[in-house]
């Protein structure tokens, strides 16, 4: 059957319209060494394209809500499908596939696509994927508190996941929260980067995203998703739109004592003043999604990545010092020996050494061998033909008087 998209394998007939099965080809996340694998896409009519993507709705095998995202609007669609490939790479990995929650968007495969991503067959990936979103409900805001709870809830246990994970959204909004009416998932990791990337750049709009990341700060951290997070539910239980950051603390300030507690110091202007994720939960008395040995693993890895980060610039250091004692006179730079010599009289030993006593750690050649004795080096073959003509006389003489 040919379709829009290209030739796909087949189609079936359901009830409620046609489902057109396709056989895809995608890289799985974490499967190294196995190549493209077949994946049955089966799209059900619905789609639309914007600037950078064309979605595609479907469902899996399992018939699971899924996505097929082509990156089709050029160079810059496809960092933004690579940047959220990699994101997705890395939740499934620190996760867990067996462990990963409906919470959040998985990454299911990708395709990289031909000629240099930018022929006839663009990139894609396919995600798992709610159809409706939170904008759907824009015209019942404010919310009602029944259905105002499920959404919080569900938001922050999403965000637990992604504090363990050590990943920052970075877009939170509402359309880009999936909900199906009873579940939250977030998705379109587009923005997002990791906590450990430096220079993450500046994204997001005031006020909705944090003042450190409009800014562009030095690295990303879990309560800038906070900060996003705590004023979307601000807009949920009030239905206001805030014109700035001020505006928004000062409607947090006014709602019921309820939302109070739960949304308290999340709009706070600076990152330590805000609660995490976790907070966040203990606030609303829910309990710990996560593995005990991934929170375990996960809360030391920030003190151990900078434990590694010191040890290697002592290593550099070591390294660049033995490197530079090794090298020729001729060749190390001016003024290293004056240096270390200063170093040397500056240490509390070196001061009261003599000025004709070596440098600590030099070597010092062993005293030379006393003149009187000789080595076998000095014997010439002379010497040593006549020493041996001697001993043969000697043992000739011998026979015969025996």
């Amino acid at each position: 059957m040919v379709t829009p998209f290209g030739e796909v394998s087949g189609c079936q007939l359901e009830w409620g319209g046609w489902l057109v099965s396709e056989n895809l080809e995608l890289y799985v996340p974490n499967e190294l060494g196995r190549g493209l694998q077949r994946f049955e896409f089966r799209f059900d009519g619905d789609q639309f394209a914007g600037p950078d993507f064309r979605i595609r709705f479907g469902r899996d095998s399992q018939d699971t809500p899924v996505v097929q995202k082509i990156a089709h609007g050029g160079p810059g669609a496809y960092q933004l499908l690579q940047r959220e490939v990699r994101i997705g790479r890395v939740l499934v990995q620190r996760i867990g596939k067996n462990e990963y929650p409906v919470s959040l968007s998985r990454l299911i495969g990708y395709n990289p696509g031909k000629e240099e991503n930018l022929g006839p067959l663009p990139p894609y990936a396919v995600f798992t994927y709610q159809r409706r979103t939170l904008l759907d409900l824009e015209s019942e805001l404010p919310l009602r508190p029944e259905l105002f709870r499920p959404v919080a809830d569900g938001l922050i246990i999403a965000l637990c996941y992604l504090q363990a994970a050590q990943v920052v959204h970075r877009h939170i909004r509402l359309e880009t929260v999936r909900w199906n009416g009873t579940t939250v998932q977030l998705a379109d990791f587009e923005h997002a980067a990791a906590e450990w990337d430096a220079t993450p750049g500046a994204v997001g709009e005031a006020p909705w995203d944090s003042p450190e990341q409009r800014s562009g700060a030095a690295s990303a951290d879990c309560r800038d998703d906070v900060y996003a997070a705590g004023l979307l539910l601000a807009r949920l239980a009030t239905g206001q739109e805030f014109a700035d950051d001020e505006q928004a603390r000062e409607s947090i300030a006014r709602m019921d004592l309820t939302q109070q507690h739960l949304l308290r110091d999340t709009a706070a202007e600076y990152r330590r003043d805000r609660p995490t994720a976790h907070e966040l939960r203990k606030r609303r008395k829910l309990a710990d999604p996560l593995n005990p040995m991934l929170r375990a693993s996960r809360g030391h890895e920030s003190e151990a990545r900078a434990r590694f980060a010191t040890l290697r610039q002592r290593q550099r250091s070591a390294l660049a010092t033995r490197r530079e004692a090794q090298a020729p006179a001729g060749a190390r730079p001016a003024g290293s020996a004056r240096a270390a010599r200063a170093a040397w009289s500056a240490s509390p030993s070196g001061g009261n050494a003599s000025s004709s006593s070596p440098l600590r750690g030099s070597w010092t050649p062993p005293p030379p061998a006393p003149s009187s004795s000789r080595s076998l080096s000095s014997i010439t073959p002379a010497t040593a033909i006549a020493w041996a003509g001697i001993v043969l006389a000697f043992i000739i003489l011998v026979l015969v008087l025996a």
